[in-house]
């Protein structure tokens, strides 16, 4: 048999440190920044920080705060992960800055793939990495995934049982047992006890992230002028510079690590600028989106990330990340960026605004006969509101609406 030596080219880019020193500098909000910073400085001689950059008062204006996640899923994902054992850690890195404020991953591995240049492969074994910690039910792509995945955890009895019965649970929330139960050939009680088990686990893993709170300061700043108004970010690398004056040593191995720290100290350097360049963009045409709803209180309008990513040329992830945990102040008000995003229906209308409407319909209902979600559907479009019964039951869970047989009051 004859051997054949066959010569292939395979492009296998890899995100640098640098990309991912950039990327989280982006996801900082300023009291983050500056305590980066200021630890860089402490222990880097190269790096100076002027004494301008120091504000004459310190005292704090509680009417210039907002409230935030005191410690972030992302934060707590990372930290499990950079003590793992887990070898592709940047690439799992990549998929946890795409998970969303629940934790699920609702972005496609061919739009991660062409944001990070993993491939495929990689992807999916990070992602089964990530679903191994906790809180468990992160990184599902639904809710059936995220309960199956609570469900494997569980030291229960029938587990395999309880995972088949994740495929029923539209019929188990409208007390179909019996009809679970001769599907999967057992009786009504154990369907029952499969239920009382799924219950257990949580449908929004990275919800429980938001119970604890703190403040962050508005690092964005709407200034108002004779005729227009300027956005104005807190820009922390103008005020840094690199010691030049080390660099007259004649010692060559001093030399070779002043030169190599001075490298790293630019690149530095270039991540903070680059965060502020993109914040200010990002936060320029939020403004002129929501400009009515921040000066004037009016309602939202629909706001996409993936609307505001092509208008400044950028990934849908970027302008996530580079939002998270920012706040933008405009006199007295001061407004979570994250807080003037929206989805959109296909009439072009913003999330709030069918909420309201999903809320009025339901607070005139007859109490006795409560709408289905398929009625409210017929009702909405009725008022041009064009969506499905699924958005309708999405927007009724956010607004805290139970479902229909919840909401019937027997008389």
């Amino acid at each position: 048999m004859k051997t054949k030596l066959i010569q292939t080219l395979k492009p296998t880019h890899k995100i640098s440190m640098k990309q991912v020193q950039s990327l989280a500098v982006l996801a900082m909000n300023q009291t983050d920044v500056e305590t980066f910073v200021n630890e860089i400085v402490q222990e880097h001689p190269l790096l100076e920080i002027h004494s301008d950059y120091y504000p004459v008062s310190h005292d704090i204006d509680f009417n210039q705060i907002a409230a935030t996640d005191d410690i972030s899923l992302v934060d707590e994902l990372l930290e499990q992960i950079n003590t793992s054992k887990f070898k592709n850690i940047n690439c799992a890195k990549a998929i946890i800055y795409h998970l969303d404020s629940n934790g699920y991953l609702l972005t496609s591995f061919q739009e991660i793939k062409r944001a990070t240049h993993f491939t495929i492969k990689e992807l999916k074994e990070s992602l089964l990495f990530i679903q191994t910690l906790q809180p468990y039910g992160v990184g599902a792509r639904d809710l059936k995934e995220c309960l199956m995945i609570q469900c494997k955890r569980m030291q229960i009895k029938d587990q395999d049982l309880v995972i088949q019965c994740i495929d029923y649970l539209q019929d188990l929330s409208k007390g179909y047992f019996a009809k679970v139960a001769k599907a999967l050939e057992t009786d009504e009680n154990t369907i029952k006890y499969c239920l009382s088990k799924i219950k257990l686990c949580n449908p929004k893993p990275g919800a429980n992230f938001n119970h604890i709170s703190n403040y962050i300061y508005p690092e964005i700043t709407i200034i108002e002028t004779d005729d227009d108004y300027i956005i104005q970010t807190k820009n922390i690398s103008q005020f840094l510079s690199i010691n030049q004056e080390l660099n007259e040593t004649a010692d060559v191995e001093v030399k070779k690590y002043i030169k190599e720290q001075t490298r790293v100290l630019k690149e530095l350097l270039n991540s903070l600028a680059k965060r502020e360049s993109t914040l200010q963009e990002i936060c320029t045409v939020l403004f002129h989106i929501q400009k009515d709803s921040i000066l004037h209180d009016l309602p939202l309008k629909p706001c996409t990330y993936k609307q505001v990513a092509e208008l400044v040329n950028r990934h849908p992830s970027t302008v996530f990340r580079c939002i998270q945990n920012k706040a933008m102040q405009y006199q007295e008000k001061v407004i979570l960026l994250s807080s003037l995003f929206t989805n959109q229906s296909t009439d072009g209308l913003s999330s709030d605004a069918i909420k309201d409407q999903i809320k009025k319909i339901v607070q005139n209902e007859n109490k006795n006969r409560p709408f289905s979600d398929e009625q409210l559907v017929q009702l909405l479009k009725e008022r041009d509101i064009h969506i499905s019964r699924r958005c309708i039951a999405k927007y009724r869970d956010q607004c805290r609406i139970p479902n229909s047989t919840l909401r019937k009051t027997i008389s």
